[in-house]
């Protein structure tokens, strides 16, 4: 998911390319708040995105689309 997923989604988000009801939502095991899960997101697009740096302007309203369940 970090390797991939998230600066793919990252990358259309930002070209216009998702509907503007996207949504992504993460299951897992493991405890953690939605903030947790958007920090590590976050990280892993910094880490892994074409686009570099993250472009604060968009990533401000971008994750707030992001959310954690656990299963």
């Amino acid at each position: 998911t970090g390797r991939k997923l998230a600066p793919a989604l990252y990358n259309l988000g930002r070209e216009g390319m998702l509907p503007p009801n996207f949504a992504c939502v993460g299951f897992a095991r493991r405890e953690k708040t939605h903030q947790q899960f958007r920090d590590e997101i976050k990280e892993d697009i910094s880490t892994y995105s074409r686009t570099k740096p993250i472009e604060d302007s968009f990533w401000d309203h971008f994750h707030e689309q992001f959310f954690y369940n656990h299963s």
